[in-house]
C-alpha cells in the first residue's frame, strides 16, 4: 500500500495479529525508502513491478514464500539486478496489468497470481531482448547508481566526474526533461535519441503533461534512462547501447531542442555537477544567440 489506511492497517491486525504500527512500517508509505514521489513507478496507487524469475526461486527456497521487492517500485529500476532481466508490470500470462493476488498454497506458503485469469506469476524462460547482455549491464549500472543517490548514499560514476547524489539527480531529472519535450514537428525528441538496444514498443510514446515520465511503464523508463546515458555518455557508452557513437549525444540532444529549451536547460545546469555542466555549456554555445558585450568602463 503506498497510503497507510487505518482502517485496513487495523483490520488486517486482527487478522494476523502484527500490531498495527509493525504493520505500517511495511506500506510502500512508510517504508525506510522514502524517495521523492517523482521517483515512484506508476501513479497514485502504483503500478507493479516484479521479476518473475525472483518468483521462481522464492519458491524454489526453503520458505517456499514469494514477496515483493522495494526497490521494484522505485522509477529508477527496470532491469532486475539479480539476473539482468527487465522488470514485469503485466502479467506474462495475460499480458494485463494489475496487482497480484497472494494466495496462500499451504502452512505459511504463500504465492502470487494474477486478478485477472489467476495464473502464477513466476515465470522461468527469459523474455528475448533486442539488448546485449553488455547495454543491460551498462544501463543496470546507471540504474543502481540512480537508487543509490535516492538514499543518499555516495555515487561511483566516472562520466560525470564527482556529484553528491543531489547533482546526480538533478542532472538525470533535466535530462529526463529535455528528451520528452515535445518538438515543432509534435514528436518526441526519445524518437531521435532513442537506441537500438532499447527501442520504444509499437505503441507510440505519449507524454503529455502533467503525466510524469515516472508514471511511464517499465519500458518506456527503461528507453528514456537509456537516452539520458547516451546523451552525455561517452563514446563507448553509445556504443554499448547503439547510439550513434560518432555523433556526440549531447549535441543530438540540442539540435532538437528550441532555443528558450536549451536556455532553460542551461539554467538548470548550474545545479548540476561541475563536469556535467561545462559540458552542456560548450556544446549550447553554437545554439544559443550571442550577447553583445558593454565596453568595460575605466575610471
Amino acid at each position: 500500500m503506498q497510503s497507510c489506511d487505518q482502517s485496513v492497517l487495523g483490520a488486517l491486525a486482527q487478522t494476523t495479529g502484527v500490531s498495527v504500527k509493525a504493520l505500517a512500517k511495511r506500506t510502500l508509505a512508510g517504508s525506510s525508502l522514502r524517495w521523492p514521489q517523482d521517483w515512484w513507478a506508476g501513479g497514485n496507487p502504483p503500478s507493479p513491478q516484479l521479476c518473475p524469475t525472483c518468483l521462481t526461486t522464492d519458491l524454489q527456497s526453503g520458505d517456499h514464500v514469494q514477496f515483493l521487492r522495494l526497490q521494484w517500485q522505485c522509477a529508477a529500476m527496470t532491469i532486475c539486478p539479480k539476473h539482468l532481466l527487465p522488470l514485469f508490470e503485466a502479467c506474462p500470462h495475460c499480458h494485463r496489468i494489475n496487482w497480484p493476488i497472494c494466495e496462500a498454497t499451504g502452512l505459511w506458503r504463500f504465492r502470487f497470481l494474477c486478478g485477472e485469469c489467476g495464473s502464477p506469476q513466476e515465470q522461468d524462460a527469459a523474455p528475448d531482448l533486442p539488448a546485449s547482455e553488455a547495454a543491460l549491464r551498462l544501463l543496470l549500472a546507471f540504474e543502481t547508481q540512480l537508487l543509490r543517490a535516492l538514499q543518499g548514499r555516495s555515487i561511483q560514476w566516472s562520466w560525470i566526474g564527482y556529484a553528491t547524489p543531489t547533482e546526480f539527480l538533478l542532472l538525470v531529472t533535466d535530462l529526463l526533461w529535455a528528451i520528452t519535450r515535445p518538438t515543432d514537428r509534435s514528436t518526441l525528441i526519445i524518437r531521435h535519441l532513442q537506441t537500438r538496444s532499447f527501442p520504444l514498443g509499437h505503441r507510440s510514446f505519449q507524454f503529455r503533461q502533467p503525466t510524469h515520465w515516472g508514471f511511464t511503464s517499465a519500458n518506456d523508463r527503461r528507453c528514456l534512462l537509456a537516452a539520458a546515458l547516451a546523451a552525455f555518455g561517452s563514446s563507448r557508452v553509445r556504443s554499448l547501447l547503439h547510439a550513434s557513437p560518432e555523433h556526440s549525444g549531447g549535441d543530438r540532444l540540442l539540435s532538437c531542442l528550441s532555443t528558450n529549451n536549451i536556455a532553460d536547460l542551461q539554467r538548470r545546469s548550474w545545479r548540476w555537477p561541475p563536469a556535467a555542466h561545462n559540458s552542456l555549456r560548450h556544446a549550447a554555445q553554437p545554439y544559443l544567440p550571442r550577447r553583445r558585450g558593454r565596453p568595460f568602463l575605466t575610471i
